[in-house]
């Protein structure tokens, strides 16, 4: 897009330029062939006589000509498009997430820090973890020097452990397990890359850095904060302009699954999830990092392709498809049930609600919603969370960003960025920006 928009800017400057050489070549060759004609029909067989240079140069400066015409007006359209489509995600995106000027993908609650250079999406081995300069060990201390937060210190975090039951409660069963978060990203510069430097915590620091940021109401909907609002936004700016690390936060996987119709499919949070927006769909499965899915427990050793480990592991927690079970003789559940070779992250994302952090990513089935529902009732016990799908057309997928915010108890409100970064996947910037756009107006329109 950007080498396009230079050459858009350099043909902008030269179009009159070259239309006016022409005419003058144009007028100049004219009334050669007129005076040299001995009747109209000759004329016309002069104009189109290749074996003459001149004729070439008239038909090759006409073409060119016309291609730097046509293309000026066609991506000037688009350009007036595309600032159609980020006003229009502007418009749909949660306030917090609008404050800066910074233009990114955005729906819902959530906002991209980071997308592939190629519209193909990262490869599994194209995401990793530069463990040289990760805190994957210690222990994490907060800083109020540091975030710019008031009160966000470890002074702090120790009375909230005092007065919180939910920690206490966690604590008494030893159960405050260690979390990993995102404390830097970086997009190579030269190939198609995402270089991750982890941070290590507490769940019960991650919990007091959530409680501290968010402020939520009865109904478990993010409430306007204007001082913490803009902490937040100014660490989401700093850390797009890589001026400075994330605050805490929990990595987590998006797993988008695609069936083998091509069709999104959906799947309803349990209504006993009283921490995640019970009840709601979302697209289609998440799963926070733990240290299994990245370092070797048996030598301390990193794993090579850890988004590989970390989506195996969400299949089989999740959805019960085991890598280890076999299903007929030599082909297990994972290779009937899933294409892994289809996995790309699409996209990393800034989750606004709770300040989070989360690696979207693509998996296409060989199977179906109806035909998944059918394998997670063989699965299911009475602590399973979910076996409610449902599938989506790309349409119903437009259907849903368009319908936010009124819309919004029904989906998790991660769900709304996965789908755009879904549909952008399959269909391309260009197809994303015009079928939205058209739907935009329709729904304009209507109302």
């Amino acid at each position: 897009m950007n080498i396009l928009l230079k050459f858009y800017k350099i043909s902008q400057k030269i179009k009159k330029t070259v239309l006016s050489i022409w005419l003058s070549y144009l007028a100049g060759v004219s009334v050669e062939y007129i005076s040299n004609a001995t009747s109209f029909l000759q004329l016309i067989y002069s104009i189109f006589d290749f074996s003459k240079i001149s004729v070439l140069i008239l038909w090759s400066g006409a073409a060119i000509v016309a291609l730097i015409w046509s293309f000026n007006f066609v991506f000037a359209n688009l350009q007036v498009s595309n600032q159609a489509f980020i006003s229009t995600m502007r418009e749909h995106t949660y306030e917090v997430l609008n404050r800066s000027e910074l233009s990114t993908y955005s729906w819902g609650y959530n906002k991209a820090l980071c997308i592939p250079k190629s519209s193909e999406g990262w490869k599994p081995e194209d995401v990793y973890i530069d463990f040289g300069n990760s805190h994957i060990d210690g222990n994490f201390s907060f800083n109020e020097e540091d975030s710019g937060l008031k009160g966000y210190n470890d002074e702090a975090y120790i009375s909230y452990c005092n007065t919180s039951e939910k920690i206490n409660i966690i604590r008494n069963r030893g159960d405050d397990q260690d979390r990993y978060g995102i404390l830097h990203f970086e997009r190579s510069m030269v190939g198609n890359r995402l270089e991750l430097r982890l941070q290590k915590s507490k769940w019960s620091q991650l919990q007091f850095s959530w409680d501290y940021l968010r402020r939520l109401d009865v109904h478990n909907k993010p409430v306007m904060h204007p001082s913490r609002d803009e902490q937040i936004d100014q660490s989401f700016v700093n850390a797009l302009n890589r001026t400075g690390n994330l605050l805490i936060n929990s990595f987590c996987l998006h797993l988008i699954l695609v069936s083998k119709e091509g069709k999104l499919i959906l799947s309803r949070i349990s209504k006993t999830k009283s921490n995640d927006y019970p009840s709601t769909w979302a697209a289609t499965l998440g799963e926070q990092i733990e240290r299994k899915d990245f370092i070797d427990s048996s030598n301390g050793n990193p794993y090579p392709n850890f988004v590989i480990r970390w989506v195996k592991r969400a299949l089989k927690e999740e959805l019960g498809i085991d890598e280890g079970l076999s299903v007929n003789e030599g082909i297990s559940e994972l290779d009937k049930y899933v294409d892994m070779e289809s996995l790309r992250a699409l996209s990393l994302d800034f989750e606004g609600d709770i300040y989070n952090v989360a690696l979207t990513c693509f998996l296409r089935l060989r199977i179906n919603a109806d035909e998944l529902r059918a394998l997670k009732e063989i699965q299911l016990d009475s602590n399973e969370l979910t076996n409610d799908f449902k599938e989506c057309t790309d349409a119903e997928v437009r259907e849903i960003l368009l319908g936010y915010p009124d819309n919004q108890d029904e989906y998790h409100p991660s769900t709304y960025l996965r789908l755009l970064m879904f549909h952008r996947y399959k269909n391309r910037y260009l197809g994303t920006v015009s079928s939205i756009m058209q739907d935009y107006k329709k729904t304009k329109k209507t109302h």
